[in-house]
């Protein structure tokens, strides 16, 4: 072996151990892959995705985002975490875990910048760092950087965070050491399967994304009836079919509102939301968007109190926000009317 071809090889492999120590000082997961077109997941890549606007060309292509790309770098963060309702008997609504706290685009993105200049800082490589909101699909990136394998459930299934763990990547034109494959952890047990409340993981495709309670939260305009009910209380997110599946661990007890009081929840101005919520992932979404949801909440909840809460908006001069009102008021009545016939 020649002197600069093992000069190359220690490099890529200190690529490789640098991201792994970052990573493990931070309590993250990591992997490493090559910037090779995505063309096994074409057929992937040509379904309908919610929220994105890149080109079918962007989606496979990294070279395309960033010229000379030969490696992507993936970082795994956690959000299993469990947060205690309040027992006060006030309506509430419900944020799915990963939206608690700080927006973890934020978070994930201060720690890419971090690994990058710790990787690139005094070489010729050009890098670029993505979460959530990049050209290629986090899901494929992770799965070609061995983050995981996929499973059953449309998500990454790591064996130790499981499958409640965010997803952002680097691309750059450095080469990198590829991690090792990552074994098949999903048996296909289908408890994700059961556990979906609107059935979008029972599609003939294996996910419809309309039905899926995590997109119906964030879509705009007015929700189906008939899709309403399946929501719940959560007003942003869902990620019961991660939480259930038998290889994410036991989450941990955290401090936290996933549990906002909705009454105060629907009186917020535009300023008071953004105070509140601004810096949050549901922050991006908007008030109205939120108020919505909350107000199909109330419909799921059914009491008296969820009725008179509703009724205030069933004037409101925003079409969606009256539709979810005037259910969530007839839900309640209907809710209510059944209790006293029994």
């Amino acid at each position: 072996m020649t002197y600069g071809v093992c000069l190359k090889m220690n490099l890529k492999n200190d690529y490789l151990s640098k991201t792994e120590a970052f990573a493990k000082k931070h309590s993250l997961i990591c992997g490493c892959g090559s910037a090779e077109p995505f063309y096994e997941y074409a057929d992937i890549l040509s379904r309908q995705v919610p929220f994105v606007n890149y080109g079918i060309e962007e989606r496979t292509d990294p070279s395309l985002t960033l010229e000379g790309a030969k490696s992507l770098v993936a970082l795994g963060l956690s959000y299993n975490a469990k947060y205690k309702a309040p027992d006060d008997g006030i309506p509430r609504a419900r944020l799915s875990e990963g939206a608690v706290g700080e927006d973890y685009h934020t978070v994930m993105k201060k720690l890419l910048s971090s690994l990058a200049h710790e990787l690139f800082d005094g070489t010729d490589e050009k890098y670029m760092f993505f979460c959530d909101t990049g050209p290629l699909s986090d899901c494929l990136v992770a799965l070609r950087c061995s983050l995981g394998c996929m499973g059953r459930n449309n998500g990454i299934i790591n064996k130790k965070f499981g499958s409640a763990f965010f997803i952002g990547y680097i691309i750059t034109t450095a080469e990198i050491e590829p991690s090792p494959k990552a074994d098949k952890l999903c048996s296909g047990c289908g408890k994700c399967v059961k556990a979906c409340p609107s059935g979008a993981l029972r599609s003939p495709s294996g996910f419809d994304h309309k039905k899926c309670v995590a997109y119906l939260t964030q879509k705009k305009g007015i929700i189906p009836d008939e899709l309403k009910k399946y929501m719940g209380t959560y007003i942003y997110g869902c990620d019961i079919c991660r939480r259930v599946c038998p290889l994410t661990p036991a989450p941990e007890a955290s401090e936290g509102c996933a549990y906002p009081d909705i009454k105060k929840l629907l009186l917020l101005t535009d300023r008071e939301f953004r105070a509140l919520y601004g810096n949050t992932a549901i922050g991006w979404r908007g008030r109205r968007t939120i108020m919505r949801n909350a107000l199909i909440a109330l419909g799921n909840i059914g009491t008296e109190d969820a009725a008179r809460l509703a009724a205030p908006f069933l004037e409101s001069p925003h079409e969606d926000i009256r539709d979810a009102a005037l259910w969530a008021y007839n839900s309640c009545k209907t809710h209510t009317e059944k209790a006293l016939r029994r």
